[in-house]
């Protein structure tokens, strides 16, 4: 009998203003690890693994890429979750700075500055200060928005608008099947994600997943090249990179098309180790 394997799970966080960005691999169910992606060399250089949930789509980069925050569970048979928010240098896990949680439904932040941060949290929480940093949790300098809810929606949304994202029309549906972003992608091209959320969502996916366009308009009409495989896309400056089954990718975005694919790094036959941070 054959077996069937999913590839592992990807997700990656661009440093806006540096030349680094994190990668969360995960698989199998409740390992994740985070690793350091050099964008200059496409040098990966591996961080810790974790045994919980680390929500990716709560996480964010400070602007040059140095801190890194994230939400992270663990649950113990019967009990409810164990959670927290926690800021570490890239692409390590170990806090600088912590936030207990006990809630899932809140949690995670995005950066304001290097330095500064804001919370996404409905209560009020203390930090935990595990190491002498000029980090700064700030309330205000990030307008929040409830339009997408509380969870992961209530960062990732706010992140990618943040960071040159164009959300489209959902013609005033406060429940949308699915949200779609669009941005420039080279001299000819868009690239469009399309961001769906599904309890039942298909194997191998999370509750919320994304499909991935090109789009070229043209006198004749519109261009449509769609790539179903890949689970998350954006530009690194004027390259287009992707992830799609367990591999990082980028190819050449021509005016006929993409080309030349490349494979940057295949995550798929990792498997955990017990690391510590070097700080």
């Amino acid at each position: 009998m054959s077996t069937f394997h999913l590839a592992a799970r990807l997700h990656v966080i661009l440093a806006r203003k540096g030349d680094v960005a994190v990668v969360f691999r995960r698989g199998p169910s409740k390992q994740v690890a985070t690793l350091l992606w050099n964008r200059k060399t496409d040098e990966i250089t591996l961080g810790q693994w974790f045994k919980g949930t680390i929500y990716e789509l709560r996480s964010d980069l400070s602007p040059n890429g140095k801190y890194m925050i994230y939400f992270a569970a663990k649950r113990a048979i019967g009990v409810n979750p164990e959670t927290w928010t926690a800021i570490s240098i890239t692409p390590y896990l170990k806090a600088l700075a912590l936030y207990p949680n006990g809630l899932t439904y809140c949690g995670g932040g995005l950066f304001i500055g290097e330095d500064t941060y804001w919370l996404q949290h409905r209560i009020k929480i203390e930090v935990t200060t595990l190491c002498d940093t000029n980090l700064v949790h700030r309330d205000h300098g990030f307008k929040a928005t409830d339009e997408y809810g509380g969870g992961d929606l209530g960062v990732y949304f706010p992140r990618l608008l943040r960071d040159g994202w164009k959300i489209l029309d959902t013609k005033g549906n406060s429940r949308p099947e699915f949200y779609e972003f669009e941005r420039a992608a080279g001299k000819y091209w868009k690239l469009r994600k399309r961001i769906h959320a599904s309890s039942d969502s298909l194997r191998g996916k999370g509750f919320y997943w994304a499909e991935h366009e090109l789009i070229k308009g043209g006198e004749h009409g519109q261009t449509v090249v769609s790539f179903p495989d890949w689970e998350w896309a954006d530009m690194d400056r004027n390259r287009l990179v992707w992830c799609e089954n367990g591999q990082l990718k980028t190819g050449t975005l021509l005016d006929d098309g993409l080309y030349d694919s490349v494979v940057i790094y295949d995550f798929n036959d990792m498997r955990f180790q017990a690391i510590k941070a070097p700080y």
